[in-house]
């Protein structure tokens, strides 16, 4: 008997939990479709972005990919440079195109269209990229006894102080640009902070032999 009875009580719950819910979809019908509708727009939102996102990563690693290949390319022929420098200003991968079209042309001898490369690289993303192509900049620079253009550069590298970018080469480069201004104390200044804050790398390591050379210029 008390078992047909809590069998009884258990089917009238569930008979009245399924009323309610009809009454409550039946008082708010109109509120329950609006957020379905909702949530299915949402949902199909979210995948299309999805969607639209990996289509231009794929792009992208195609475009990078394109540039390593012209990279290799650029070592037997030179006519690739030409379409190296034309990725720079069309993917997302614009600078780094520059930044391997100027290491080339550094690398053959044409300073200043390495020089218009390295220019179209902005400054607004201050990445490895960014330092990479200060530093060659510079060394441009001073190669060109564009001493004082030089300088600018690696002390500004110097006060950013970059994560991306190892400091002991902008000390060493900046000490080089100070002893060919003839600034002797100034470069040993510099050699002397790069021996003793890089002494294990191989740049602190030169430091001792410039400052002796240095010294015996005094």
């Amino acid at each position: 008997m008390k078992k047909k009875l809590k069998k009884r009580i258990k089917t009238d719950e569930f008979v009245n939990l399924i009323k309610k819910l009809i009454e409550l979809f039946t008082t708010y019908r109109r509120e329950l479709l609006i957020g379905a509708i909702a949530i299915a727009v949402l949902t199909l939102a979210f995948v299309s972005i999805k969607t639209v996102q990996g289509i231009q990563a794929n792009k992208q690693s195609a475009l990078l990919g394109q540039i390593l290949i012209l990279e290799e390319e650029l070592k037997t022929d030179s006519s690739k440079l030409g379409e190296l420098e034309q990725l720079g200003s069309s993917s997302k991968y614009g600078r780094l195109a520059y930044l391997k079209a100027a290491t080339y042309n550094f690398e053959t001898g044409d300073t200043e269209r390495a020089i218009d490369a390295l220019q179209q690289i902005p400054a607004s993303k201050k990445d490895l990229i960014y330092y990479q192509s200060r530093d060659l900049l510079g060394q441009i620079y001073f190669l060109q006894k564009k001493y004082d253009d030089a300088l600018a550069i690696f002390e500004e590298m110097e006060r950013d102080s970059p994560k991306a970018y190892a400091m002991d080469i902008v000390l060493y480069r900046k000490a080089q640009v100070l002893a060919a201004r003839n600034d002797i104390d100034l470069a040993i200044e510099a050699y002397t902070r790069l021996q003793q804050e890089f002494p294990g790398s191989y740049f602190g390591s030169q430091a001792p032999t410039e400052i002796m050379k240095l010294e015996q210029k005094k």
